[in-house]
């Protein structure tokens, strides 16, 4: 299920462990108890499941149906990720940074997070995190979904053709682009700075709210829900 020259390494045990094994068009599941490396590798199989204390994968290849990533600390750096159906990620502390996840539907569950650059191609995302930060993406959905406490968006571009919800303590937008049907945003305080809202239902409940520099542009209905609880609806263009 890995080929290439490196394959695969379990740093658990003494020196390098690597193996290289042909490729799988059933079932792949691999578990280790140290961390499993993957540089340069193409993983491919229908269903593939990894499981290890810690996952590194550099300049890596999955090709699947199903992909399922339970860790303590996953790192992902300049790959590319294709799972035709849904992808899995379950980790304590997730980094994926210059990678493309090309999938019908995404779900990662983690404590923390910190992504850079990447290209996510996907029907439905789903992130639920007490800790967020995503820079310089390019995310492209037919629905995206955050839960979490803490969330910073930073010269991301977000297309979702039909909902973008968040639902969070803290957020933190700086420099984005959002293109959505409906937006629903649920916090106790945001801070939007420099960004450009593009929706026809937009949707904000806050106690704290701050718009610096930014443009929103709201074709059918804008709803506010402030500390005082009061709802604002105000029916506008921009």
């Amino acid at each position: 299920f890995f080929q290439a020259e490196d394959g695969i390494r379990d740093y658990k045990v003494t020196g390098v462990q690597t193996c290289a094994l042909p490729i799988c068009e059933g079932a792949v599941g691999v578990s280790v108890e140290g961390v499993l490396g993957v540089e340069s590798s193409t993983i491919v199989g229908a269903d593939v499941g990894l499981e290890a204390g810690g996952f590194e994968m550099r300049g890596g290849v999955v090709d699947s149906k199903t992909l399922q990533i339970t860790v303590n600390e996953m790192e992902v750096v300049s790959s590319d990720i294709r799972s035709l159906e849904k992808i899995r990620l379950t980790s304590g502390y997730i980094s994926i940074n210059e990678t493309s996840i090309h999938t019908n539907d995404l779900q990662i569950t983690a404590k923390n997070m910190r992504n850079e650059g990447n290209y996510y191609d996907t029907s439905r995302i789903a992130i639920m995190s007490d800790d967020v930060k995503e820079m310089d993406a390019s995310i492209d959905t037919n629905t995206i979904h955050y839960k979490v406490k803490n969330l910073d968006i930073k010269n991301t571009m977000i297309a979702a053709k039909s909902q973008f919800s968040i639902s969070g303590d803290t957020l933190k937008l700086d420099n984005n682009v959002w293109f959505s049907d409906e937006i629903n945003i649920k916090t106790q305080s945001l801070l939007s700075q420099s960004n450009s809202v593009h929706s026809n239902f937009l949707d904000i409940g806050y106690i704290s709210l701050d718009f610096l520099d930014s443009e929103v542009i709201v074709n059918k209905e804008l709803g506010l829900v402030g500390e005082d609880r009061k709802s604002t609806r105000l029916n506008s263009s921009h």
